[in-house]
């Protein structure tokens, strides 16, 4: 299962996928079914201070929620684009947004591929990386999308080719209209590693047209399991909600 860690007052420790963080005062916050590590020093409702302590293990990838317009990822092809559009995985409106991925290739079974490169990896440590997808409904052409990471031994995402780890699932046009998971929750890196490649690998099956997928809430984390940690960067609780007990 996917792993987080709740956080009381400053403790620490694994918990299953889909629980609640408790926090001082009988607040309870929840990320869309996410978990991660938080505390509060006070009350946070009704515009009350807190200070919030993030996962020990933060987001490697600048910008993975897309809270702006500076989308740090490109489009590996003449014929496919990339953009930034207010489409949010997590419902933030205006306040976020996502990638949007198209491949215009004019053959069928074609696949177009959408990467960033991390040089910060350390060589043998255990990795866990995912992101999530939806493909926009009534488009003309079908395919797939799937997520992979590709080590290298030079530290920008060149020199030798160490291996390729994949996430899972592949998603097809099949499940149009809804956010989708796709996890690896624990890869090692190759010894010799220096840097990762992520990569959204978008195939379209017919001829002509084109065909698009977003994606969002992109994650590198260097432990296993999925750790989350929000940086509060567009200045909104929007991906959290607080149940009162």
């Amino acid at each position: 299962s996917i792993r987080g860690y709740y956080g009381r007052q400053g403790a620490r420790f694994p918990i299953g996928h889909g629980a609640a963080f408790r926090l001082v005062r009988g607040v309870e916050m929840r990320k869309r079914g996410r978990i991660g590590m938080i505390w509060l020093a006070g009350p946070f409702l009704a515009g009350l201070s807190a200070q919030v302590a993030l996962a020990d293990w933060p987001n490697l990838i600048s910008n993975g929620e897309f809270d702006y317009d500076d989308i740090p990822w490109h489009a590996n092809d003449g014929d496919s684009t990339l953009q930034w559009n207010t489409v949010d995985h997590a419902g933030c409106g205006d306040l976020s947004g996502s990638a949007l991925a198209e491949n215009a290739a004019s053959g069928p079974l074609v696949g177009r591929n959408f990467t960033m490169c991390f040089g910060g990896i350390l060589p043998g440590a255990t990795y866990s990386f995912g992101t999530e997808v939806r493909f926009p409904t009534g488009q003309a052409r079908s395919g797939s999308v799937a997520m992979q990471a590709s080590w290298s031994e030079g530290v920008n995402c060149e020199g030798s080719f160490l291996g390729l780890t994949a996430a899972f699932p592949t998603w097809t046009t099949a499940d149009s209209g809804v956010w989708l998971p796709v996890v690896q929750n624990a890869v090692v890196a190759p010894a010799d590693a220096a840097s990762v490649t992520l990569r959204i690998a978008l195939e379209k099956n017919e001829a002509g047209g084109n065909l698009q997928v977003r994606f969002d809430g992109v994650y590198l984390v260097r432990v296993s399991g999925f750790v989350f940690s929000d940086g509060f960067t567009n200045d909104s609780v929007c991906r959290w909600s607080v149940d009162l007990p």
